[in-house]
């Protein structure tokens, strides 16, 4: 048998392994990597000299927005199907969102090779950790597990192959009920900060963090959590054109994740007869949109009514005008301007509107007022009963 120059015969004994495989009491499966195969890591490649080739056919896949909210039953990870390459979709149905064990989630934004890269090395490290150590690893070990390996792909980042994580999970070792579930955010650097009640990262975060800003409160289900993250996707695509919203042609749907005392689940897309747990989301959000736009569709003003309330405001704009001239003879437009005259305006100004208000064109349901025909004035106009 011929063994290559740099090799010793004793590393093939016993069993033909090197004598690193044969070193006992090592739990992280990132360090062990890094001293017997350092090419496999994403951090041990080459890269090119300089940076990042950067035109748009050549710059690699981007995935886009993740959120993550905290529930009493612990924690609702959802993210978006779309990877963009420029202006450019590369993807329509590509995952960021993982389970990286039994009782933590993982979602990704930045280059989608290198992040789901991460995120299978990840997912081993932590099972060797569990299966080395025979315990699993506290959830504050695994975000500073994740963090390292963050931090040892700097190189790569400050080329422009940069990812980040979004990590989140059920505690299983929280002392206070509320903190059950816990979100961890993380920086191109390898910093790790702990998160309070959601997060949200990519290009997608800011339209989502301000979606979740208004609806969110703390004691959510994970029911309720669900449903926010998903109508915070939707107002994230409807702003973010990297961000992907429901395909129902292609039957895509984001992916949802749910982190309990019971485990990692995800949210079907499909059920019994096409309905399954995402799509009923976004069916129930479609509901409500559909009887909101019913409502506006019925104190919409047809041509009649905006005629009348064009005559109302000519009206009320002649009476303005009037009670203006007649009370100060400043005020004319063929007069002085004068402090005393705007004085006059603007008052003039303030009783023509409430005027206006006092008469009840504007009504709880709409701008729809009808003509008193029993008056014999042309401006008094009554709100519709």
């Amino acid at each position: 048998m011929t063994l290559p120059a740099d090799r010793n015969p004793a590393d093939l004994l016993p069993g033909y392994l090197p004598a690193s495989y044969r070193v006992a009491g090592e739990s992280s499966f990132t360090e062990f990597l890094s001293r017997s195969a350092p090419h496999m890591l994403p951090s041990g490649r080459p890269l090119p000299p300089g940076g990042v080739v950067g035109s748009v056919p050549d710059s690699p896949p981007h995935a886009t927005t993740i959120i993550a909210i905290g529930c009493v039953d612990g924690i609702v990870m959802a993210g978006d199907r779309r990877a963009t390459m420029g202006n450019l979709i590369a993807s329509r149905d590509i995952e960021k969102v993982h389970s990286a064990d039994a009782y933590s989630c993982i979602g990704i934004a930045g280059t989608a090779g290198v992040g789901i890269e991460l995120i299978r090395l990840f997912q081993v490290e932590l099972e060797h950790y569990e299966k080395i150590e025979g315990t699993v690893l506290s959830l504050d070990g695994k975000a500073n597990r994740l963090a390292t390996m963050v931090r040892n792909n700097l190189g790569a980042a400050m080329q422009g192959l940069a990812v980040i994580p979004l990590f989140a999970g059920f505690d299983l070792d929280a002392t206070d009920p509320s903190r059950v579930g816990r979100i961890f955010s993380f920086d191109v650097a390898g910093g790790v900060y702990e998160e309070t009640g959601y997060d949200a990262i990519g290009s997608g975060s800011l339209f989502a963090k301000s979606a979740l800003k208004k609806t969110y409160r703390s004691g959510v289900t994970s029911e309720e959590a669900s449903r926010l993250a998903i109508e915070a996707l939707y107002d994230a695509a409807d702003d973010d054109t990297a961000t992907g919203g429901p395909d129902l042609i292609r039957k895509i749907f984001p992916i949802v994740t749910t982190a309990t005392a019971e485990g990692t689940q995800r949210l079907s897309d499909e059920g019994e007869e096409n309905d399954g747990d995402v799509c009923e989301l976004y069916g129930a959000r479609s509901s409500r949109t559909r009887a909101a736009r019913s409502t506006l569709r019925g104190t919409r003003l047809t041509a009649k009514d905006a005629a009348r309330m064009t005559r109302a405001y000519s009206i009320a704009l002649r009476w303005c005008v009037t009670y203006a001239m007649t009370t100060s003879p400043t005020s004319h437009t063929s007069g002085p301007t004068t402090k005393s005259s705007l004085r006059v305006r603007a008052g003039a100004l303030r009783r023509g509107r409430k005027w206006i208000s006092g008469r009840g064109l504007v009504t709880a349901r709409g701008l729809r007022p009808r003509r008193d025909r029993t008056s014999p004035d042309a401006g008094d106009w009554r709100p519709v009963a």
